[in-house]
């Protein structure tokens, strides 16, 4: 944006100077004036505050899978809250609860952003977990992926998706990372 500026306000101080020195080479003194600005945008500064948890879950007798849909606004509000197919949540001392992933945004402030989820990796749980069909949650902006930094520069974007966890015996916690890129709009 920087670039495109420059490269603007320099194009049009070439065609107010042209023929600004062809008029003076004809008869006399001309001057010309131009007014060019730019906004300095900060760098994008991001961080996983917290990956998306299936939190301990188990899948139903000889299902091959479960879903755990955790929605991007849980916990940071109770509804909606985590609904399971073909899998059930497990309680007791050492139950882990679900969670989305928080994702801590700074750059130049009051200026807008888009967050680009790539996908995610699986940290930890079960192996062969995916994650998809990806809903967004910001406290103070809208449910989408885009977002405007606040008076200090900063944004929090929360991230739900569906987990779908393979057959499980035992029980698990599938916790993923998401994988993501932010640009300024």
């Amino acid at each position: 944006m920087v670039r495109l500026s420059t490269l603007l306000a320099a194009s049009a101080f070439a065609l107010l100077l042209v023929p600004a020195v062809a008029m003076a080479a004809k008869g006399g003194p001309r001057t010309a004036s131009l007014h060019a600005s730019a906004t300095m945008l900060q760098p994008v500064s991001v961080s996983v505050a917290l990956n998306l948890s299936s939190g301990a879950v188990k899948t139903h007798g000889s299902s091959p899978s479960g879903t755990a849909t955790i929605p991007a606004s849980y916990p940071v509000r109770a509804t909606p809250a985590p609904t399971y197919v073909n899998i059930d949540t497990v309680n007791g001392a050492n139950a882990v609860a679900p969670n989305a992933a928080q994702i801590n945004v700074t750059g130049s402030a009051s200026q807008a952003f888009t967050l680009h989820l790539q996908g995610w990796t699986q940290v930890s749980g079960q192996a062969g977990a995916t994650a998809a069909s990806n809903t967004f949650y910001q406290p103070s902006g809208p449910a989408t992926s885009d977002g405007v930094f606040d008076a200090q520069g900063h944004a929090t974007v929360y991230v739900g998706a569906t987990i779908t966890v393979p057959r499980n015996n035992p029980g698990t916690t599938v916790v993923m990372r998401p994988v993501f890129t932010v640009t300024y709009n």
